[in-house]
């Protein structure tokens, strides 16, 4: 169990955000070799991303060997979420920026996970790792972008939309209720108690929060595994699984015709993309156009009643109203829904009963 104890500066300084490097990490963990976890809701991205790698010339040994599926990974593989989102190139130029000397204690705390059946050839790979830092940092940050390139790039945009989610969720928690709500949300394993945030972990710590708060990240390759860092350099962080991950794979469903016809093919694929939370930048990657044509687009179907928006932080997130989605849905189910509702209608003299 760890704990972290609050002041009140820590406390408002406490921050969600998301990392893609964090999300390549995870994923790594998910599909390495010796992973005894079992996910459904991860298994057709398994499938489809184990057969990209095998067309593929990647290598994934000697990531594996840095990131085992349990236990500790070098916290420099996956900076802590910055202020405002990074790129996947920006997180890599931080790896590669990463100071040798604490390459070397970050690799050195490997073997400290070790159980006593371990093998040799995994004792025997982490005193390598320990004797090349300056290697070991740089080959990591070459693999994981390749392994970002075959694995995760195409489905970013998805991926992004779902952390944006996230944290719009969280944030609206913690203005609304404070820390004791925003923390309740969270998965099993996490509780607020006064002044303290308690997080079910396999070792045991107490973290006197800084004047830098906490950074909390959901992540959609996150399993039902909680973690985090609490050592410096890297500010106190807490990743988990990110709410309604399952949506980020579920097929889209495809706009009724006369909806384009009228709405036209850019405004009907974005409106039927703002189901969730979804930033400008994020819907601008999924539907493959300029940002500028999409905020043009929102400012269209806000002003239908079809959208709405709200700021949180320095980032403007966009859904779908009820409006959007009775639209979306499409004259078959308008006029099903049109048909059961009058099936349940009730007779005036009941109506003025029971109002």
């Amino acid at each position: 169990m760890i704990r972290y104890v609050f002041t009140a500066t820590s406390l408002a300084e406490t921050r969600f955000g998301y990392s893609p490097l964090l999300e390549a990490r995870n994923a790594l963990r998910l599909l390495h070799p010796l992973t005894r976890a079992n996910h459904p809701v991860y298994a057709s991205w398994r499938r489809v991303t184990q057969q990209a790698i095998d067309r593929s010339d990647l290598d994934l040994r000697f990531l594996y060997a840095l990131i085992p599926p349990h236990n500790y990974t070098p916290d420099f593989l996956a900076p802590p979420a910055g202020r405002e989102p990074q790129s996947i190139d920006a997180e890599l130029s931080a790896v590669r920026r990463t100071p040798l000397t604490r390459v070397r204690t970050e690799l050195g705390l490997i073997q400290h996970w070790f159980t006593p059946g371990t093998s040799r050839h995994r004792w025997a790979e982490a005193r390598a790792l320990i004797r090349a830092p300056g290697l070991v940092r740089d080959r990591a940050a070459e693999e994981l972008a390749a392994f970002w390139d075959v694995a995760l790039r195409a489905d970013w945009p998805r991926i992004r939309a779902c952390l944006e989610a996230d944290v719009a969720r969280r944030a609206r928690a913690l203005a609304r209720g404070g820390p004791g709500l925003a923390f309740a949300g969270l998965p099993d394993g996490v509780r607020w108690r006064r002044d303290t945030l308690e997080v079910r972990r396999p070792f045991s710590a107490e973290v006197s929060m800084n004047d830098e708060g906490l950074v909390l990240m959901p992540s959609v390759f996150a399993g039902h595994r909680l973690g985090g860092a609490t050592d410096p350099p890297s500010p106190p962080t807490v990743w988990y699984r990110a709410h309604d991950v399952a949506q980020v794979w579920e097929p889209r469903k495809g706009v009724p015709a006369p909806i384009v016809a009228v709405l036209g093919r850019t405004r009907a694929r974005l409106l039927a993309a703002l189901s969730r939370p979804v930033s400008t930048t994020a819907a601008a990657g999924e539907l493959g156009i300029a940002a500028g044509h999409v905020a043009q687009q929102l400012a269209a179907l806000r002003s239908a009643g079809l959208v709405r928006s709200q700021r949180v932080g320095r980032e403007v997130l966009s859904m779908r109203t009820p409006l959007g989605d009775h639209l979306l849905a499409g004259p078959d189910h308008h006029d099903e829904a049109g048909s059961r509702s009058r099936e349940r209608a009730v007779p005036a003299d009941e109506q003025a009963h029971t109002s």
